[in-house]
Formats: C-alpha cells, sequence, structure tokens
C-alpha cells in the first residue's frame, strides 16, 4: 500500500496542544499549512477532498468539504497546488497522514472590497 512519508512531528509540548506558524493551537482535520507567500496566513478556507476514513476496520479515503483555517507552512509546501492537513496527535493520526496523497480543491473566502 503506498504511504506519503512527508508528515511532520512537532516538538514535545508536555501535554499542550502543537502550534502552527501563527503560534495558535491547530486543530486536527480543520487546520492546513500552505506556503504563505501564496495564500492568507490565518485565512478561513473550504476544503473539498478525501481522508482516510474508518469503515469496517479498514482505512476507506472518504470525501470530505468542510471549513478549515490556514494556520501554518512547511518547508515541503512551496508553490500552488500544495496544501497539508493537520490530522492531529498519536498512532491514529500518524496513520492517517501516511495515507493522504490525494488531490483536491481549496477555496478561500475572502472580503471583496
Amino acid at each position: 500500500m503506498p504511504r506519503n512519508a512527508s508528515f511532520v512531528f512537532f516538538e514535545y509540548t508536555q501535554g499542550r496542544p502543537p502550534t502552527g506558524s501563527l503560534s495558535t493551537p491547530v486543530t486536527p482535520e480543520r487546520s492546513i499549512a500552505t506556503d504563505k507567500a501564496l495564500m492568507p496566513p490565518g485565512a478561513l478556507a473550504v476544503i473539498d477532498t478525501k481522508i482516510p476514513l474508518k469503515a469496517q476496520g479498514q482505512w476507506q479515503p472518504t470525501p470530505v468539504s468542510r471549513f478549515v483555517l490556514d494556520q501554518d507552512t512547511g518547508s515541503a509546501i512551496r508553490g500552488p497546488g500544495r496544501v497539508d492537513i493537520f490530522m492531529g496527535t498519536g498512532d491514529v493520526a500518524k496513520a492517517r497522514a501516511g495515507l493522504i496523497n490525494t488531490p483536491g480543491q481549496l477555496y478561500y473566502l475572502l472580503l471583496r472590497e
């Protein structure tokens, strides 16, 4: 089974939630990382993709469409078309993050002036 090895481990936080590049706690499945040279930090967006969810004891790519916050960045996230979803902490999050390498759509909600 193919695995996506480009997931990131946060530093040990002594029980506190991990923080993103905006120095605010990141939320599993709701915090994303993008290239901040292209995308606005802290912006509200909608993501439409597939993430692994357990069904009948197996991880299945499951369609999701939800609000997310652009709260992080990373060294592997350069250029357009790259988004990473924070899946959480622990063994289950690690297993799920290793399975994500799926195309999707990202829509930013911006004020029109």
